[in-house]
């Protein structure tokens, strides 16, 4: 069965920094397997590498599980391509990578940190609640969690960076 893959392309109009590096011809980056639904969920990351460089996120949530793997997230450089980080949520069929983003420097690293949802994950002992997670852009080590309230509420499935909401 063919793999998928996500693929970057920037039009001309977009200035690098932006986005990230300029290329040649479009990126592409393949799945570790069939079934994982690499790029499932793409989203511009900011800098995580910290090489002044915007990067990009690719979700492959391995939907219901089929391939009998975790779903994940990579970072990708925007500088080069390249894989920055590898991330699990370490539970089968939470779905994690369904959703993806960039919620900028969370906690003042220098960094951009990653935002995931996994839909299907199951919190505060609940079927299904969703899960939302918040992961360092330096090293990839969990900052924080986040679970839906009512089972099978699937909270996750969308994320985004809201920006300093508070004027802190």
């Amino acid at each position: 069965l063919p793999v998928a893959a996500a693929f970057l392309l920037l039009p001309a109009s977009v200035a690098p920094a932006q986005v990230g590096g300029q290329w040649d011809s479009p990126l592409q980056t393949a799945g570790v397997g069939s079934f994982d639904h690499h790029g499932y969920a793409v989203a511009a990351a900011g800098d995580i590498d910290a090489d002044g460089v915007g990067d990009w996120l690719v979700g492959a949530p391995n939907l219901y599980g089929y391939s009998g793997r975790m779903g994940y997230v990579d970072a990708y450089s925007g500088a080069d391509g390249h894989r920055i980080l590898h991330l699990e949520s370490g539970f089968l069929g939470d779905e994690f990578g369904a959703a993806v983003a960039g919620p900028g420097d969370l906690n003042g690293d220098g960094h951009a940190d990653i935002l995931v949802g996994a839909p299907q994950g199951d919190g505060r002992g609940l079927a299904n609640t969703g899960v939302v997670r918040v992961y360092s852009g330096s090293n990839g080590f969990p900052m924080f969690r986040f679970d839906g309230f009512q089972a099978y509420a699937h909270f996750g499935a969308a994320v985004a960076g809201a920006g300093d909401v508070d004027g802190d």
